[in-house]
């Protein structure tokens, strides 16, 4: 049982580690950003700032013990979307890189809905089918995609940002990996609530109900 606490606590003092220095990152660049005038650099790393720190609180918040990997996984994508994305203009220097994000959103969504699903169920005592609660899972990881698209749009058009690039086949092609990505989270969590299969999307699953399993 020692040795269990100690691999957690060392987990989570690196994850804050991590996380402390990818803060102090965003925050000397906006600084710098201010002195060199690039006011776009300094709201692109102000928002990933804001937005990370968003996530640690609400994690917090809402009563959940969200497992350190999971939380550092979602701020770590917030940190490359954003500021690698739009500082480092990653979007245009590698064709990979949006298809790559969108994969990793929808998956994350997808395990997302099925987890939360299960927790107002749980709350509930209301009993659901696997396939149901991975039905949930794709439709949520997908509208959240489709969401997103609509964002981009707002910021190309009032900020005068470029993130559809192409237009109708950036928009496209997005939801495309986005259904793609829906797929694979709400099959991770159909495979391992129907058989108890421990993939490593589904393995995240375990850790949260883990970590979760005073509550009712």
């Amino acid at each position: 049982m020692n040795t269990v606490y100690n691999s957690a606590s060392r987990l989570s003092q690196e994850t804050s580690y991590y996380v402390y220095t990818m803060w102090a990152a965003l925050l000397f660049s906006a600084l710098f950003a201010v002195y060199r005038g690039d006011w776009i650099t300094v709201f692109v790393s102000i928002l990933t700032l804001a937005l990370s720190m968003y996530a640690l609180h609400m994690s917090r918040k809402v009563g959940l013990r969200v497992p350190s990997s999971l939380l550092t996984a979602t701020i770590f994508f917030i940190y490359f979307s954003l500021f690698w994305g739009e500082v480092y203009n990653y979007y245009e220097r590698f064709w990979w890189w949006d298809v790559l994000l969108h994969a990793w959103s929808a998956i994350g969504f997808g395990l997302i809905g099925a987890i939360t699903l299960i927790f107002i169920f749980r709350r509930n005592k209301v009993v659901a089918s696997p396939f149901m609660i991975s039905v949930f899972a794709f439709s949520f990881s997908l509208a959240i995609g489709a969401l997103w698209e609509i964002v981009e749009f707002g910021l190309d058009i009032f900020l005068g940002w470029n993130l559809q690039k192409s237009g109708l086949f950036d928009t496209m092609g997005d939801l495309i990996v986005d259904t793609g990505g829906a797929l694979i989270g709400a099959g991770a969590a159909y495979v391992y609530l129907r058989w108890n299969v421990r993939t490593f999307f589904a393995s995240l699953m375990r850790e949260v109900f883990d970590e979760n399993i005073s509550l009712p």
